[in-house]
């Protein structure tokens, strides 16, 4: 059985657990600069305007390292949305998932662009520091549609579960002979219901964990839409209540990498 430790390394220098680890420490750093009464609460004395300042410092450069981290993954979303696009089966859900990784992808792609620029070295711009907030700000519509459209997918992905819930296979049934491979009608139905009982805990199991992994991305996809609501200035801005949620969603989108990663050190 892998260790606390091992399970640790393992989602720490896995690209997708790091920059969940980058995202919730940013969000963390969010919510200080955003309630320096917190920050006096853990601390224990009144935070400077130094203090806040090299927080919020500190959060922007996260934000950047993570774009960085993401750089290309605006490929695979477009990839997944071409596989959905073409499967064969097409369901409400499917469609749903191809059009949220579209939109997704786009985002990305238009964070990716602009990355150059967010940092500010010069003789590297492309199309400008000024210009690329405006693309990035733009780019949140995607990002909003992205997480509207993912969440009603997974939405219809749980109600399909709850509604339907068919019963694992039972094989051949009982023996119909007296004896079969040496084995008595008796002992053939104790086996019988023995290995029911196991395929019946499996498949309870399987889809308890499926429940809960859609349960999670649902509630992070909804709570996410604050935030690009925000940017967008679609809702009141609150940038602390933002960071707040970003810290939760950090939680729980960082909470299914780390099964993820387990499963993949179980299986080697």
């Amino acid at each position: 059985m892998t260790g606390l430790y091992e399970h640790f390394v393992a989602f720490g220098v896995d690209n997708a657990g790091l920059e969940r680890l980058m995202r919730l420490a940013q969000s963390f750093m969010m919510i200080l600069t955003s309630y320096p009464a917190f920050l006096q609460y853990l601390t224990s004395y009144t935070p400077h305007l130094a203090t806040l300042a090299t927080l919020s410092s500190t959060s922007s450069h996260l934000n950047l390292v993570r774009r960085w981290l993401r750089t290309f993954r605006f490929f695979d979303t477009f990839s997944r949305s071409v596989s959905l696009y073409m499967s064969q089966e097409k369901a409400l859900d499917t469609w749903l998932s191809a059009h949220a990784a579209t939109c997704l992808g786009i985002f990305g792609m238009l964070e990716t662009i602009t990355v150059l620029d967010l940092c500010r070295i010069e003789g590297l711009e492309v199309f400008g520091y000024k210009e690329a907030l405006g693309i990035n700000l733009e780019a949140q519509r995607f990002w909003f549609m992205g997480l509207l459209l993912s969440a009603c997918s997974t939405l219809v992905k749980l109600v399909r579960l709850s509604a339907y819930k068919p019963v694992p296979a039972t094989g051949d049934g009982y023996g119909t002979s007296a004896e079969k491979d040496g084995k008595t009608v008796e002992e053939r139905l104790r086996e019988e219901r023995k290995r029911r009982k196991d395929e019946k805990k499996a498949h309870s199991k399987k889809m308890k964990d499926e429940v809960t992994t859609l349960s999670f991305r649902f509630a992070a996809d909804v709570m996410d839409l604050v935030i690009p609501a925000t940017a967008l200035g679609w809702v009141t801005q609150n940038w602390g209540r933002a960071s707040i949620i970003m810290f939760l969603t950090s939680v729980l989108t960082g909470t299914e990498v780390w099964w993820k990663v387990g499963k993949k050190l179980q299986t080697t």
